[in-house]
């Protein structure tokens, strides 16, 4: 009997990007989607006359409309406007990276005065 298991993500926020960003590529990689995702599996080219070039296009595009909308449901509706325009699920994770890794000291003085605040 295979066993179904629900996975429960807390979707992206301002505040939790790392542990979002572990979760979520476990969970693409569990689904065999993180290689289009993380980009190492390029878009096949389109061949003119060859079914099988066709068929793995096909194959690829859907792959990468199932991995995009799956990581929109896990990201808040206040965050969305933030990957307005992202046409592939790759674009979309450099763009989410871009945002919110953390990244030298300009993130560090963030973290420091979001401190000081509190």
């Amino acid at each position: 009997m295979a066993s179904q298991h629900t996975v429960r993500i807390e979707p992206l926020g301002k505040d939790n990007y790392d542990t979002w960003r572990i979760q979520m590529e476990a969970l693409l990689v569990k689904s065999d989607s993180w290689s289009v995702v993380n980009g190492e599996t390029a878009k096949p080219e389109a061949v003119e006359g060859n079914a099988n070039a066709a068929a793995a296009r096909a194959a690829w595009e859907k792959t990468d409309r199932t991995v995009k909308s799956d990581i929109i449901l896990v990201i808040s509706p206040s965050e969305l406007k933030l990957i307005k325009g992202c046409v592939t699920s790759h674009a979309l994770w450099q763009k989410l990276q871009a945002i919110y890794q953390s990244a030298g000291p300009a993130r560090k003085a963030s973290l420091l005065k979001e401190l000081t605040l509190h």
